[in-house]
């Protein structure tokens, strides 16, 4: 049976320190653009399919040239996840599922409700039809 050896560490030197916060820096950087672009309802559609906001991002110039673009690739699919997270979120304070269940009585109109609360498609056009109907 082998066994893990932990080896100590040593510290960072500068030229590695200053290389390790120059690729989180731009990670965090490219992650927030990503995100304040998917704010945008319009593009909730994006986050039904992971890979479909990084196809977007790439042909829409979101993708910095001077990065390894696995890293912009994570930051791109973290940024959707981190979009996920808070529209489910919004969607747990708001306990929407159980107005679901209290709202409809047909099995059929309750399905329909709830595959309506899977796609962020969806999500998003329900949005703005309410924002529309209360600017009336």
């Amino acid at each position: 049976m082998k066994r893990t050896v932990r080896l100590a560490a040593l510290p960072l030197n500068r030229g590695k320190y200053g290389e390790l916060y120059s690729v989180v820096g731009h990670y965090s950087d490219a992650k927030s653009v990503f995100v304040a672009r998917l704010r945008q309802i319009s593009l909730w559609g994006l986050l039904d399919r992971s890979k479909s906001f990084r196809d977007y991002a790439k042909t829409h110039g979101l993708y910095p040239t001077s990065i390894n673009v696995h890293l912009i690739d994570q930051a791109a699919f973290d940024a959707v996840d981190t979009c996920i997270r808070h529209i489910e979120s919004c969607l747990a304070i708001g306990n929407i599922k159980a107005k679901i269940w209290r709202r409809f009585t047909d099995e059929n109109e309750r399905h329909y409700a709830y595959a309506c609360l899977a796609r962020y498609s969806a999500i998003g056009r329900s949005w703005v039809v309410a924002c529309q109907r209360s600017l009336r």
